[in-house]
Order: structure tokens, then sequence, then C-alpha cells
């Protein structure tokens, strides 16, 4: 698991966090397979395989100018978009090493490819919300189901509804769900297995007028339900995509309106035109383990958890909670059960972590002990703007019991990173304005002008705080390991570095200085090596032997020359 440029995290946040089904999206950055990395060089129409276990390179032609590449979780494969032929390569190592490549032709303008979890299903087709202005409009309503069955590569070319701009895949890989302006296009793998041409069953209702207006999209993974919302109303739609049935919930209904004038309540059947409301929620979460569909309203702290189907068609299984701790983001902590709640604020320290698991139906969230006094040097506040002037917070420390806690963290919240386990998350500061290492300034200064990374773990709270030279870049956690590998890449100060950090304990090694700036990272299971792909004018992966800490660059590959180990 990654968190960086290009990589399916950043794919999510473009479109629907939290999917309910499995939702894929394309990079141009080299990504890895079980056991090797897979980098484009659009310019030669070509892919460098790299071996991770001996850095050695194969360059395999594909086709004019390859741009977007998605690889396999278990195997050595990776299919590869050539956006200047219109077709498709795959790109396979056998058991002996040796590398083969098999195209076929795909619909004109393909710029989006998703696999499916198992990996014998691709869906390629033209995304008219990401087009390169310098090219020719692609098909709108045309893509291409790839097969990928003991090394061949064939395809079925499928039509869909208007303008297709995403897919999700069910739990078993057997369907895939396009989704398009119409709606849904439901594609089923035994049918297309069968054809070499076919229109997918579509489910259609009024999704939006544009891409740029869906705040959250999901297929369950089941694939019997749609849910989005659009940005502009509080309306989530529910569409039964066996039977296309469309149920809707309003979620203002659970909410008192205010006016901005004078902060009168009103309910929502006393809105007249020309009077705005200020009900605004932050990125919904869904959560596997319960089947609740969590918003977070920000002006009224307030919790609305929804089961999932049966609280869009029955709303009085909905539980509000009131939490009294200001927040403008959320991030969700899927693998145990958490949400952080947060304002991305330079002055704001506080962290709420709420447990999803440990919510009471029908009662309100409880806080921190109350019991208050002037306490600079408390962790906790109970005070609804911890942020704010008053000096009031506990002294009792976090009430570890409660469905919620916050926590001072010491430094503005950025970002937060769960590791694969959730037993430890990363979270990334931002930082104030200023010179840390002016003479004269107080410790709380230097702190807040400085960058930096925390250690979190939510189950215990304990915490630990890292002050760096510059912004953290990116993360890479490691699965069913408590080790990550975080990226530090500034030009100035001038900052290279690599730093290998154990979950478990919050120790951190002693960084590792690389020749040129990183851009991106992965980890590479079958050899248990951790990849960095480097800004270089030739191509530079640097590999760290996550048992060993040994390292060995290969260099040039993009024009298959010089190697370095």
């Amino acid at each position: 698991m990654d968190y960086s440029p290009g990589s399916t995290f950043d794919d999510l946040q473009g479109y629907g966090i939290n999917p309910l089904s499995t939702y894929s999206g394309y990079s141009d950055l080299p990504k890895a397979s079980a056991n090797y990395v897979f980098a484009l060089n659009t310019a030669g129409g070509s892919v460098t395989v790299i071996d991770a276990a001996q850095a050695t390179v194969q360059v395999l032609d594909t086709g004019d100018r390859p741009q977007f590449v998605e690889t396999f979780e278990n195997e050595d494969a990776a299919l590869v978009l050539n956006s200047g032929s219109d077709d498709a390569s795959l790109v396979r190592v056998d058991d002996e090493g040796t590398a083969s490549v098999s195209t076929v032709d795909v619909v004109h303008g393909a710029n989006h490819i998703a696999v499916a979890p198992d990996g014998t299903h691709g869906i390629v087709f033209f995304d008219a919300s990401r087009h390169d202005l310098n090219q020719i409009f692609g098909d709108l309503q045309t893509v291409n189901v790839l097969r990928m069955q003991d090394g061949v590569l064939s395809a079925a070319t499928i039509s869909v509804g208007f303008k297709p701009r995403g897919v999700f895949f069910d739990s078993d890989s057997t369907n895939a769900y396009v989704v398009t302006d119409d709606g849904v296009s439901v594609i089923e793998f035994a049918q297309t297995d069968l054809v070499e041409s076919g229109i997918a069953r579509n489910v259609e209702f009024d999704i939006s007028n544009s891409a740029d207006d869906m705040e959250m999209f999901m297929v369950t993974r089941d694939g019997r339900y749609a849910i989005f919302k659009t940005w502009y109303d509080e309306i989530i739609h529910q569409v039964d995509l066996v039977t296309g049935e469309e149920d809707v919930l309003d979620l203002s209904s659970y909410f008192t309106y205010y006016s901005w004038e004078n902060k009168t309540p009103y309910w929502p059947t006393e809105v007249w035109e020309g009077i705005h409301h200020n009900i605004s929620f932050t990125t919904p979460v869904y959560n596997e383990e319960n089947s609740n569909l969590y918003f977070f309203e920000l002006s009224q702290s307030k919790l609305l958890q929804i089961p999932i189907p049966d609280g869009i068609t029955e709303p009085y299984l909905a539980t509000l909670v009131s939490t009294d701790f200001l927040a403008d983001r959320t991030a969700p902590n899927l693998q145990s059960g958490e949400i952080f709640l947060f304002r991305q604020d330079v002055g704001s320290e506080w962290l709420g972590i709420l447990d999803m698991n440990g919510i009471p139906e029908g009662f309100p969230l409880a806080l921190p002990d109350t019991d208050t006094e002037t306490d600079s040097d408390s962790d906790t506040d109970t005070d609804m703007d911890p942020d704010s002037d008053t000096d009031t917070e506990t002294d009792t420390g976090v009430d570890t019991d409660s469905a919620l806690v916050v926590l001072a963290m010491h430094k503005g919240i950025r970002q937060i990173y769960p590791s694969p386990t959730g037993t430890t998350v990363i979270v990334q500061h931002s930082k104030k304005n200023g010179n840390p290492s002016m003479s004269g300034i107080s410790d709380e200064v230097r702190i807040d002008r400085s960058w930096g990374y925390s250690f979190l773990k939510p189950g215990t709270l304990d915490r630990k705080l890292e002050l760096t030279e510059t912004d953290l870049h990116s993360v890479v956690f490691l699965p069913d390991q408590e080790v990550a590998y975080l990226l530090f890449a500034s030009e100035s100060p001038a900052v290279r570095e690599v730093l290998r950090v154990n979950l478990d304990s919050f120790k951190v090694d002693p960084a590792i200085v690389l020749e040129t700036t990183p851009v991106s990272a992965g980890f590479v299971p079958g050899q248990n090596k951790v990849f960095v792909n480097q800004d270089h004018p030739e191509g530079r992966i640097t590999f760290i032997d996550v048992n060993t800490g040994e390292i060995a660059t290969v260099t040039g590959f993009v024009l298959n020359s010089m190697i370095k180990n």
C-alpha cells in the first residue's frame, strides 16, 4: 500500500472516497508486480521490465506512446495502453524470467485502464473528463473488455452508456460496472468471454451532467446497488442494479437549517427562494465491517450513521449523534474501524478519533471527562472549538472507553495515512510560516515553523512527533509488516531521502540519501523490496532490501544504457 503520486489512493481521492467495490484508475508511473517493476518509455514506444532480484532489465516494444500501465497483484504481468496506436499490450514474464508482449486493438482515444482484482479481465475506454486537448476526441460509448487467460490477450468491443468515466468490479471479479453519464452499464464477463462484440445491460438514471458534480459514487461489493451523491444537494440516491428501482434519502431531514442572516433555526420544509442553508458534509466514509455509511456535518458537528442498503429505504434506521467537535476533514481507518476528525488548518492541533464500531445507537457520543481546570499541557479538550482562546481543558486524560477521544497532536494536521493493519497511522503535519532556526524564538514557535509527521496508535493513543527538514512526500506501507518507508523531496533545502520506520516501536532508521529527487515509490512483494522511482533524464530506480537494507540502483533503463549496481 503506497500513498504517493499516481497511486490507487490518489485515484480514489479524485473519484469517490472509499468505494464499496474495487475501483481502478491509471498511472504512467512505474508499477510493481510480484517480482518486477514495469516502467514506460513513452517516447521510445517501449516498456522496461526490471528484475527486482537481479537489478537487470529487459526492454520490449509495445506500441506508439505507451502512457498508462496497470500491474497484477499475484503475477508478473502488466497491462499497457498505447495512446498513439490505439492498442493495448499485455507484458508478461514467464517462470524462466523471459518477458513477452501480446497486443490487441482498442477503442480510439483510450486513456483509462482498469484491471479486475483476479487479474483475468480489464476494461479500457476513452474518458472524456481526462482528455488531452492536443489529441482527437475518442469514442464516447464504447469500451473494450480485455481477456487475459493463459498468457493470451484478446478483446471484446462492448457498447455502453454515454461518456464512461469510471469502473467498479464486484468482489469475485465476475462483473464490471461502468459509470457513465446515463447511469451504470453492467458487463458480465461470462457473456463477453463468448463474443467479439455486444451491448452492455444499461441501468439508466439521472446521475449528473458532469463528473465534476459528483461528490461520491459507489457500487456495493456484491454489485447489487449503486449509491451516489452530488455536491449541490443533500440527497443520497440508491439504485438497484438488478431491478432499476431508485430510492433516495434526504440527509437534510436529520439536521436543523439556519438562516445566514441571524442563525435562526428553521426546518427544511420552510426554506424559501433566496435563503441559503449552512449544511455541509465532509467526504463520506463507508465501513465494510458494519456496512454503515457515515456523513460528518461540519456546522453542527454531528455524525450521521446510515446502514446500507436498508437505511436508505427505512430512514428511522439511521443514527444521528452529536460530537461537539469542530472539524472540516474526515479520514477513515477502515482496517480497525475509526474515523479521524480534524481541521486542515495550520493552527489546529486537535485530532478526534471516533470508533465506528462503538457508537451507541440513538445516544450522543461520549466525550472525555469534563472536570476542568486551566492547564496548558493537557492533551485533551472538551470545548467545541479546541483552538479557541479559552484555556479550559481537561486534567484527567483521555477516556479511552468513549466512542470519541480528542488528542493534542502538537502541530497542525494535513492528512492521515493508516497502515494496512490499521494499528498505526502516519499523521502528516502542516507548518506555519517563518524560519524555525531563528534565534530567540520559543520551542513552541520552532515546532510550529518546522515540517514534521507523527506516529499514532489509535488503540492505545501512543504517539510520537518527528520534526523534519522538509515536507513528507509519500508513504509506502508493507503488507503484513509493521514497517513503512517515508519519502522526502525538496530542491531548497536539497533533500532526497528515504526513511525506514518501525510502526510498532516508532523507531526511525538513519536516512537513505538518494542521488536524485524521489518521485514515487512502491513495494515488490515477491522480493520484499521497496523501489523508489527518481527524477532522472535516462530513468533511475533504486531498490531497497527490507530485510538487509542493501541498495541496488538501475540507471539509464529508458535508453537501455548504463546500469549501475
